[in-house]
């Protein structure tokens, strides 16, 4: 389910970027935007965030929180971030200060820590999936008055890869990108 998505991710990722070296990782279209490299780095800074999270929730011992049982707006939230940061982008938006890319120079290294990232979030997937995990309801990184749960995590996870990866796609396809 949801790790199989990651895992098609994964392989586009290493299909589109793979081959990329330090040069294409760093290079912008314009001075305001983004390389592919920031891109994924961004990806790897906002999922460590969740990917944290999400590991105490496959332990047994885990309890929510009484916020986290009772916030009447857990589903209304994780359904509205899903649509407005997902793959098809409505508007733009400033990413929180932990989400921020470096503005460091990038080596052909990311890309297989990319692989290694997702590798990480791939078998956490599976532990929530086969565990039965995905009901259960865990505060945002970010605002710790914000719920989600955990099924609402998962695929905000998926589609803002594909949000940001469609963007590194943009910059590559770009006709001034460097071969």
């Amino acid at each position: 389910m949801f790790s199989e998505q990651i895992k098609a991710i994964t392989q586009k990722v290493e299909d589109e970027f793979g081959k990329l070296n330090d040069i294409q990782l760093n290079w912008k279209p314009s001075k305001e935007a983004w390389s592919i490299g920031q891109c994924f780095d961004h990806i790897i800074k906002s999922n460590e965030q969740y990917l944290n999270k999400l590991k105490v929730v496959i332990l047994p011992q885990f309890k929510q929180t009484f916020w986290e049982r009772y916030n009447p707006l857990t589903k209304y939230t994780g359904k509205k971030m899903i649509l407005s940061l997902g793959e098809v982008v409505t508007k733009k938006y400033k990413n929180p200060l932990i989400f921020t890319p470096s503005k460091n120079i990038f080596s052909a290294k990311l890309i297989p820590s990319f692989f290694n990232h997702n590798e990480s979030l791939q078998n956490v997937f599976i532990q929530i999936e086969e565990g039965n995990r995905l009901e259960f309801v865990i505060t945002s990184p970010v605002a710790s008055l914000v719920t989600l749960k955990v099924k609402d995590v998962l695929e905000l996870i998926i589609v803002h890869e594909k949000r940001h990866i469609n963007q590194a796609m943009k910059v590559k396809m770009n006709e001034t990108f460097p071969l």
